[in-house]
């Protein structure tokens, strides 16, 4: 046990300076000189502090800065060059999210550089949820290594953070509950993997006197590897199966070198160990698994068994023994961890016995159909993605079924484990309907069980088409929307039921029957991108624009407003428009070539504009990112070049108050939207309908749910801002070539 000082914040109410104390928040310090001269003399009474975090999320104008992000790298470039004279061996890390240190450090060397020795993190992102499934926590720990190694320093830090699922049926605490306790290990060995120098779990949101089962997972977690750093991954490229081994580094030979993701684990291989473990023998495996057909339905019951059993033990999250049977070692494989050590096989070894192990009853693929982009009566192939979840290759037949009772249609496929494929199979043609939305069964087979998925697929295309401008849907013609209904995505909906009767009225306004239904339409021409939605919603409000108000102080910043405060997302409705061309952003996120493509934190959304109206009642098409910009969130005191009014897009919005109807339509320049190709047969666009009524919940209506979209691909970097978790821009919609 060791203690990491945190700097800050200002010394007590009188140590702030006057705006935060007018606006209650914990700093800026009252004057700098003072606030260093004071920490210079803590560091001279402690040389012991080898590592050391400045400030603690330093927000701009939230709880903890009342300041810009000029004042604080200020402050932090003159805290470090003091630090650094006092004691030059003292490590400081800062940042505490991978996006404060992307939207305010990474473009301001003068700040960090030669100064900072590594960046930390705060993933509460997804730590909410029962699952690790969806993926978002491990991907926003990935996002912040990221960040860190694209600034060439060594060290990442996690220094807060945990697992905080409450369930209110638990005993002694909502805290402390199965979900939290398995969840505790699954998030220490992700940081490992991600190549964290250290990870953190803050009391009591991971453990603490009421936590006994976190308390219990952690105990044997920490037992098995607090002098074992992590030195091979067994999956590196599948999603939903996860194994790390553990070992002293001195196992580290020429063989785990060369395994794949060797360099990005290498963080930890250099920490000293006691001497008395200098020969540590022991090599321990955890391994455990996110499969299942949903983020609420994660496989209970899937095996991994091993048969040659010479010189492995297993046991469970809890320190009880698992005992071979008949010669093999069959382990439950789900969410729980367990461990597999070995005294006597190398790293290499004992990673080739366990990755060749048989899974059985997994989940063994995800499905997912594209939107058709032909309308529906003509012929075409609908697009499926299938994903192989298990660690074998899969030959198998793929059945799509109408639920209108068509007749079942059959392709074969193979798929390589833990590969993505894109399977085609030919459409039953059928006539068009009202809604624009046709129910199917998709279901693959295969050696190692039979999945199924109902889905919804709709017509989903750019027709090439010249829109007027006006809030007017009359020249858009006999163009198809395709439909975003806010019921449809209400848990656990009977899709059968929901096609055979939608239902379509205008929301009720009642409490307990809100409802939100978006049609969205999307055209091009020569020299234009349209997109028109039309939102059945209770009401239309957004502050955007208005000043920027807190405890009754009034500052020079309007809400929602491009270098002002609070990001537009937050401000009332809106709707965000995300356009894919490249199947990644390059030098942001995970690229394709990379065996954590799909595993880790990716950007695969070139363009990102949102419309809205504004307090004023002036519309906006504001753009949030282009393909060449960095991904910086904008809406903090700082105007980024790229972030503001698209040059030569026109927006209208009508709201009738009679039909409860907003109508957005806009038209954005082909040349903003340099990437987009007319000759091409699709690109990729998603939309967020953001709206204020927060019907099921949130506030947020997403495409990519409605449009099937695997739900483990949660994700922060398609849409902004990057710490908000959302569905990636994985929707396709044809171009009309006619």
């Amino acid at each position: 046990t060791w203690v990491l000082p945190v700097v800050g914040y200002a010394f007590g109410e009188a140590g702030r300076n006057a705006l935060a104390q007018q606006i209650k928040m914990y700093g800026p310090p009252r004057d700098n000189a003072e606030f260093i001269a004071s920490w210079e003399q803590i560091l001279q009474q402690h040389p012991e502090f080898n590592t050391i975090e400045f400030w603690n999320e330093p927000w701009i104008f939230g709880w903890t800065w009342a300041g810009t992000p000029a004042e604080y790298r200020e402050l932090q470039r003159q805290w470090c060059l003091m630090s650094k004279r006092v004691n030059p061996k003292l490590r400081i890390i800062a940042g505490n999210s991978a996006m404060f240190v992307e939207d305010h450090l990474e473009d301001h060397p003068e700040a960090w550089k030669g100064l900072l020795d590594g960046i930390t993190h705060h993933p509460y992102a997804g730590g909410g949820y029962p699952f690790a499934r969806g993926g978002t926590q491990a991907r926003t720990i990935d996002h912040g290594m990221q960040v860190n190694r694209r600034m060439g320093l060594p060290y990442y830090y996690l220094t807060e953070g945990g697992c905080e699922y409450r369930d209110a049926a638990s005993l002694g605490s909502e805290l402390n509950n199965p979900q939290n306790a398995f969840k505790v290990v699954q998030y220490t060995v992700k940081a490992a993997l991600v190549g964290c120098y250290q990870s953190n779990l803050q009391w009591e949101i991971g453990y603490g006197p009421a936590w006994t089962m976190g308390n219990t997972t952690l105990g044997v977690l920490h037992s098995l590897i607090e002098d074992r750093p992590c030195v091979a991954e067994i999956w590196p490229s599948h999603e939903l199966i996860t194994g790390a081994i553990f070992a002293n580094a001195r196992h580290v030979d020429a063989a785990v070198r060369s395994l794949p993701r060797a360099e990005e684990l290498g963080a930890r291989w250099p920490v000293a160990v006691p001497p008395e473990r200098a020969n540590d023998p022991t090599v321990v495996a955890v391994i455990y698994t996110n499969t299942g057909t949903s983020n609420e339905h994660v496989d209970q019951d899937s095996t991994l068994t091993i048969a040659n059993i010479a010189g492995v033990q297993a046991q469970d999250a809890s320190g009880r023994p698992i005992l071979p049977h008949d010669g093999s070692l069959t382990v439950p494989f789900n969410e729980w961890p367990v461990y597999i050590t070995s005294n006597s096989l190398s790293v290499v070894a004992l990673r080739e016995r366990i990755a060749s192990a048989v899974i059985a009853q997994a989940t063994a693929v995800n499905l997912s159909a594209s939107s058709l982009k032909q309308p529906v009566d003509q012929a075409q192939n609908l697009h499926v993605r299938l994903e192989n979840q298990v660690n074998r290759a899969l030959e198998g037949t793929l059945t799509v079924t109408a639920l209108n009772g068509g007749k079942p249609v059959s392709v074969p496929f193979h798929a390589e484990a833990g590969k993505l494929i894109e399977v085609e199979v030919p459409w039953t043609t059928q006539p068009p309907n009202a809604t624009n939305q046709y129910g199917v069964k998709l279901t693959a087979t295969t050696p190692a069980g039979t999945v199924t998925r109902d889905q919804v697929v709709s017509v989903a295309r750019f027709v090439k088409r010249t829109i007027t401008v006006d809030g007017d849907l009359s020249d858009w013609g006999h163009t198809v929307p395709v439909m975003l209904d806010s019921d449809r995505l209400k848990g656990g909906l009977d899709i059968t039921q929901y096609l055979l009767n939608p239902n379509l009225a205008r929301p009720t306004g009642e409490a307990n029957a809100k409802r939100v239904i978006a049609r969205l339409y999307s055209a091009w021409d020569e020299n234009d991108i349209s997109l028109a939605v039309a939102v059945d919603e209770d009401k239309l409000t957004n502050i955007a624009g208005s000043p920027w108000v807190r405890e009754g102080v009034t500052l020079p910043y309007q809400h929602g407003q491009p270098g002002g405060l609070n990001h537009i997302r937050y401000t009332g409705d809106s709707v965000m428009f995300a356009f894919g061309f490249r199947d990644r952003v390059p030098g942001h996120g995970r690229q394709m070539t990379d065996p954590w493509a799909w595993k880790g934190y990716f950007c695969d959304s070139d363009y990102l504009f949102a419309a809205h109206t504004t307090a004023s009642g002036v519309p906006q098409v504001i753009q949030l990112w282009d393909a060449e910009s960095p991904r910086r969130n904008g809406y903090q005191t700082v105007a980024e070049p790229w972030n503001g009014p698209v040059t030569g897009a026109t927006i209208a919005i009508r709201r009738d108050e009679t039909t409860k109807r907003t109508i957005y339509e806009l038209k954005i320049p082909r040349k903003i939207v340099r990437l987009f190709d007319a000759k091409a047969p699709h690109l990729r666009f998603s939309f967020n309908m953001i709206n204020d009524e927060a019907i099921n919940g949130t506030p947020i209506l997403r495409w990519g749910e409605a449009a099937g979209v695997f739900d483990h691909w949660y994700n922060l970097a398609s849409f902004a801002p990057t710490w908000e978790e959302n569905l990636p821009c994985q929707t396709f919609f044809g171009i009309d070539q006619r």
